[in-house]
């Protein structure tokens, strides 16, 4: 009841009757009308803009403006400000939630609705200056636009509104109306010719992606099927040659195990594009995971590697498959895009109450206007499809994945083309009991 009583304190439409109307100036409005015509075949948001100011001047106005009916990402309906005009033209794209505005309640009412200071009620209108004293709304009608109205607003309390600021509001309404219809259809062309421009994007990606995921398994499948035939042809020899048989089978097991990661990395991109991706939380050490990461490497591609581990006990509660997997990814692309015998430099330490890791690399390096949207899914820079090289565009958002899911974060630097690129991520340290989090310091593999 209490909210009821508020409302009626600050709604004052009926006073509109009793307030002896001042005579109309059909020369100024005719005029400004004018004015407005001649810009409908323009650009719908100067339109905009030139009526709520011809509405401040016709009204007297300390400020006018267009509200609009919009959603926000989040689900909540609100009126926009679509445009200012006057002592609030610094608000132009404020929003008020939709039930608790003046917008919101004139729309609903259907008519002309006068508030005497509104603030009063209305938190989102008394957090603008100067004051609202009076603000007369008309609602506009909602057919092909959003629902929306327009507005005058007195700042001086010896500035009234009367009946004819309604008449003259409602002349300007229709303007308003065809100014909205134009820009809500210029926006619904626009995000339809957006919308197919995604898809055709997401279809070339598609294709990429599928000719990067083949290219990639071409290789493994043609090595483990020419070690099959070989196998083959082995066995069937009166003395077969063990070692070679042995030879041949790790090749298969390795080649196996590469394409299981592949796989495997796909189907994680996939949880983290859901937001399904839950590591395990288990006790785990950095180094143990360097060195699985470096022992799925070539003799020739550790060679390459210089490592510096600064300190002891850099553990904590991370899935250690999925750190591994990170590491192989960063260290891959290192690798990959630096030149034939560069150098790649992995460096570990304690930042804090963190672990951090870098791996730098002299490679093609990555123009600074790419680095935002590195880790975006299928993002591939100009620079890397340049270069013929393969790639889904997965493996990096892989990353961020596996590193926000873990608390931590990851991110991107580079001097520029040409120049080289540093990776670095933190995970939070947590200390580990003796003899947990697997081998300590384990060594890196010979080459």
């Amino acid at each position: 009841m209490r909210a009821k009583t508020e409302l009626d304190d600050v709604v004052i439409t009926d006073e509109l009757e009793r307030r002896p109307a001042r005579p109309p100036n059909l020369a100024a409005e005719n005029a400004a009308l004018h004015a407005l015509a001649t810009q409908l075949g323009g650009a719908p948001r100067r339109l905009l803009d030139a009526l709520v100011a011809v509405a401040r001047d016709v009204c007297r106005a300390g400020s006018a403006g267009v509200s609009v009916a919009a959603t926000l990402p989040a689900g909540e309906q609100v009126y926009r400000w679509e445009a200012v005009a006057g002592a609030w033209a610094g608000y132009a794209g404020r929003t008020t939630p939709a039930e608790r505005s003046p917008s919101g309640i004139s729309h609903a009412r259907g008519a002309p609705q006068l508030y005497r200071e509104p603030d009063r009620i209305f938190a989102q209108v008394g957090e603008v200056s100067p004051r609202p004293f009076e603000v007369l709304l008309i609602p506009l009608p909602a057919a092909d636009a959003p629902p929306g109205t327009l507005w005058v607003v007195a700042h001086d309390a010896r500035q009234q509104f009367d009946a004819e600021d309604v008449r003259l509001l409602s002349s300007l309404a229709g303007f308003t109306t065809a100014a909205l219809r134009a820009m809500y259809l210029n926006e619904s062309r626009r995000d339809a010719e957006q919308r197919a421009a995604a898809l055709e994007a997401l279809d070339r990606l598609k294709d990429d992606l599928l000719a990067g995921v083949s290219h990639d398994l071409k290789n493994p499948l043609a090595s483990i099927k020419g070690y099959a035939q070989f196998l083959q042809r082995t066995i069937r020899t009166p003395a077969p040659d063990l070692e070679k048989i042995a030879r041949g089978l790790q090749v298969i097991d390795a080649q196996t195990v590469a394409m299981t990661r592949m796989l495997n990395g796909l189907l994680d991109a996939a949880r983290i594009q859901a937001g399904a991706f839950v590591p395990r939380s288990e006790p785990c050490d950095l180094e143990a995971c360097l060195a699985s990461a470096l022992a799925s490497l070539t003799p020739e591609e550790r060679e390459r590697i210089d490592l510096n581990v600064h300190g002891r006990a850099l553990t904590g509660n991370w899935e250690s498959e999925k750190i591994v997997e990170l590491l192989d990814n960063l260290l891959g692309n290192a690798l990959k895009y630096s030149p034939a015998g560069g150098r790649v430099r992995i460096e570990a330490e304690r930042h804090g109450g963190e672990i951090m890791v870098a791996v730098s690399d002299a490679g093609m390096g990555i123009l600074a206007a790419e680095l935002p949207g590195l880790f975006e899914r299928f993002h591939r820079t100009p620079q890397a499809q340049a270069s013929g090289l393969p790639g889904t565009g997965l493996g990096l958002f892989i990353c961020r994945g596996i590193v926000e899911a873990h608390g931590g974060r990851i991110w991107a630097e580079s001097p520029g083309e040409g120049q080289g690129t540093t990776f670095r991520f933190t995970l939070p340290q947590t200390p580990l009991p003796a003899g947990a989090g697997g081998p300590r310091g384990a060594p890196i593999p010979d080459g």
